[in-house]
């Protein structure tokens, strides 16, 4: 039983090695970015717009302070309010034996919502690219003889993380229910975030889908985690 547990565990290692080196050459593709992504930006920025402020000459603009709460700090918000639930439900979970059957989900939630947001956080902070907001083909000071340059950190996409991160759900082994809502949510919530950002000059399509890609390979990380866990447990009951 040992030998086949290994045997089992060598071919999860060599998955999760595959898998990993797809990710990294997709984001390296990602990285240099697609024509695609200029033609999509052209769509929600308006050429002819003489606004002094430019962030006013996209679809979404990004000053508008009601329109950035509605838009961005709220989700922000309701993510840190589904977090602090799901941490709480985990610690009550100790103590009263009922929730203990959503130990799983509590923990993929949290996973998600701070592991795939964590490693964009540090993809960003590493791989300095521009916002299409700050490049001057939108009216941004990257590229003007003179103009204070930005700070390049936008690759990948930070905000549709948290949309993107319920994706993580789909790995795990909870419930069917849990599952679909992590997908539709997942794709659903994070593909709107993404609009939202590319709207607002934010991203660049590329930039987003490199988020979705870190959500997707998170989740694969979790998925074979608790197939080697279990396997190991397996294996130890059965000895």
């Amino acid at each position: 039983m040992r030998v086949l547990a290994l045997q089992i565990t060598s071919k999860k290692t060599a998955a999760v090695a595959l898998f990993s080196l797809i990710y990294l050459q997709t984001m390296l593709v990602l990285e240099k970015g697609f024509p695609l992504d200029r033609k999509i930006s052209d769509m929600f920025f308006n050429f002819s717009c003489h606004a002094e402020n430019v962030r006013q000459c996209w679809l979404l603009d990004k000053s508008d302070k009601q329109l950035s709460f509605l838009l961005h700090h709220l989700p922000v918000h309701i993510y840190t309010a589904i977090g602090i639930v799901a941490l709480c439900v985990l610690i009550a979970g100790f103590r009263h034996p009922w929730l203990r059957q959503y130990r799983e989900l509590s923990i993929l939630t949290l996973v998600g919502l701070i592991v795939v947001p964590g490693i964009v956080a540090f993809l960003k902070a590493n791989t300095g690219h521009f916002c299409p907001g700050q490049l001057a083909a939108y009216g941004g000071p990257v590229g003007v003889s003179g103009a204070v340059q930005p700070n390049p950190r936008c690759f990948p996409a930070g905000f549709p993380a948290g949309g993107f991160s319920f994706l993580v759900l789909c790995f795990g082994g909870v419930p069917a229910f849990w599952k679909r809502f992590g997908l539709y949510s997942g794709l659903g919530i994070g593909g709107v975030s993404s609009i939202v950002q590319i709207a607002r000059g934010e991203h660049f399509v590329s930039h987003c889908l490199a988020t979705l890609m870190t959500a997707l390979f998170i989740g694969m990380l979790v998925y074979f985690f608790k197939e080697y866990w279990q396997g190991r447990t397996n294996a130890l009951t059965d000895d």
